[in-house]
């Protein structure tokens, strides 16, 4: 009997190399600013929002991330909820890394932010599936098929850092070798009203897009003063007579008057009106930290529905690399019709 015939060799011209695969990402979107401007809110109308064209979207409070109330720090003779030697960072730092290892909330994590009040927000329901419009609309432009390119570091890439900072943190680059589609994507917004300053510099090679809602001293004493109160780890907290004064504001604008002096680099910031400094004419500007991270600002002093369409805007442009050029948009559009 004759030897059985070799199997054949694949001819080197079938071969292929398997297209680059589609890998799935994590965005953590930083949204801050002081006590009362907003932030939760917007987080909350972001989430419900969005919740129809991502794979998964939540918050992370970093309010939930408070050390035991014996732990803190005194400040002109109060309990000092207001710094950052009253947030566990390592605890925050160890819940982004399983956020963006994982793409989901932490499972060890049981939220108390969430049992307190937020302000029913003044945004309608039409104005919100608008711009829900607006994104699937720009999400499907970006999606095309004769659209489609790979993402690079910054801008669309959905890194609001820069790639040394990744580098540094051990993380896995958003940049992948073809851009996942929103429906394939995981995104943490993670509200909290210290995470920009020196301070917090552990965090900032997590933070995809960064969100900042300045207000001034009046602002924020007359909102703060309505809320009733904060559910803790150990009861229920209210402000005594004298806090905001004495700790909440002067903790504020210590931490973040590096900001307003960046934004006018000749003059001195002013304590009381200083939000004028920080953003642009229209309420809208742009600060970056030592270590590379980029904060786009909108003034929380105007209402809500404008914020939320600005926020809205950025993340379009930051995240998925839609409306950052309108005209290039309509060539593509043409270019299409054609």
């Amino acid at each position: 009997m004759p030897p059985p015939s070799p199997s054949p060799t694949p001819s080197s011209s079938l071969l292929t190399t398997p297209p680059a695969p589609t890998i799935p990402r994590t965005h953590i979107i930083g949204i801050s600013g002081p006590s009362s401007s907003g932030k939760t809110t917007l987080s909350r109308l972001l989430c419900s929002l969005l919740r129809p064209l991502v794979s998964h979207i939540f918050i992370l409070h970093q309010d939930d991330f408070y050390k035991p109330e014996e732990a803190l720090p005194y400040t002109n003779g109060f309990r000092d909820w207001d710094c950052a030697a009253a947030i566990d960072v390592e605890g925050l730092v160890r819940a982004l890394e399983e956020v963006k290892r994982g793409g989901g909330s932490p499972t060890w994590l049981e939220s108390k932010e969430d049992q307190n009040e937020v302000p029913p927000a003044a945004v309608s329901a039409e104005l919100v599936e608008e711009l829900r419009r607006r994104v699937k609309e720009g999400l499907e432009r970006r999606w095309a098929p004769e659209a489609q390119a790979p993402l690079t570091m910054g801008g669309a890439s959905g890194l609001g850092t820069s790639a040394a900072a990744v580098s540094q943190a051990g993380l896995v680059s958003n940049a992948s070798p073809r851009a996942s589609h929103p429906k394939e994507q995981t995104i943490c917004i993670l509200d909290g009203f210290l995470l920009y300053p020196p301070s917090l510099s552990a965090i900032h090679a997590y933070l995809s897009t960064s969100l900042f809602l300045p207000l001034t001293h009046a602002t924020m004493s007359a909102r703060r003063a309505k809320r009733k109160g904060y559910v803790t780890l150990e009861g229920f907290w209210e402000d005594p007579p004298g806090y905001v004064d004495g700790v909440v504001w002067p903790n504020y604008w210590g931490e973040h008057k590096w900001m307003f002096e960046q934004r006018d680099p000749g003059g001195e910031a002013k304590e009381e009106g200083g939000q004028e400094d920080l953003t642009e004419v229209g309420g809208e500007g742009v600060v970056e930290t030592e270590t590379g991270l980029k904060i786009r600002v909108k003034s929380g002093e105007g209402e809500m529905s404008a914020v939320l369409e600005w926020a809205v805007g950025v993340l379009l442009e930051e995240l998925w690399g839609v409306g950052i050029d309108e005209e290039e948009e309509r060539e593509r559009e043409g270019g299409r019709d054609r």
